[in-house]
């Protein structure tokens, strides 16, 4: 009995130990405590085994997780990666773009300078040309008065001399 009751536990063998119960001579007794120790057993084994299952799963799942943040971090890398790449061809394109618009401006420009220039040279030439015009013009105005007036003094002669 010794043997059965280190094996039950302080708790239970003390109660035992303390008991004034009488084994009956068929032990029924010491059948009922070791059916009972049996099943502690059996329910220990069970719970150790559960605990190992859930050890295992929780690794198995801290696994996972690890391996989960492990490739979501590789993506939004990846993806981090592309974004740089992206970016960089756009600030070459737009460089490209800003590049050509102020080329066609200073194109633009150049042209525009160059029709202005032409167009203020005509306009001094036919200005000048307007000028000499009207000097004509005025001279020919003087000479036509001029000649009116000689011309009128000689009719006026030849009127007043018949």
């Amino acid at each position: 009995m010794a043997e059965i009751l280190g094996t039950i536990g302080p708790a239970a063998a003390a109660a035992a130990a303390a008991s004034t119960t009488p084994l009956n001579p068929d032990g029924e007794l010491l059948d009922s405590i070791e059916i009972q120790l049996h099943r502690e057993r059996q329910r220990n084994r069970e719970l150790t085994a559960e605990v190992a299952r859930l050890k295992r799963a929780c690794g198995d799942l801290s696994t996972a997780a690890e391996v989960e943040e492990e490739r979501m971090v590789n993506r939004m890398l990846g993806r981090l990666l592309e974004l740089r790449k992206e970016k960089e061809a756009l600030a070459i394109e737009v460089e490209l773009e800003e590049e050509h618009l102020t080329n066609t401006m200073q194109r633009r420009l150049a042209e525009a300078l160059l029709q202005k220039s032409v167009a203020e040279s005509r306009a001094e030439g036919l200005s000048t040309r307007v000028e000499r015009l009207e000097e004509s013009f005025n001279t020919l105005g003087r000479r036509l008065r001029a000649f009116e007036i000689s011309n009128g003094a000689a009719e006026n002669r030849r009127s007043g001399a018949h």
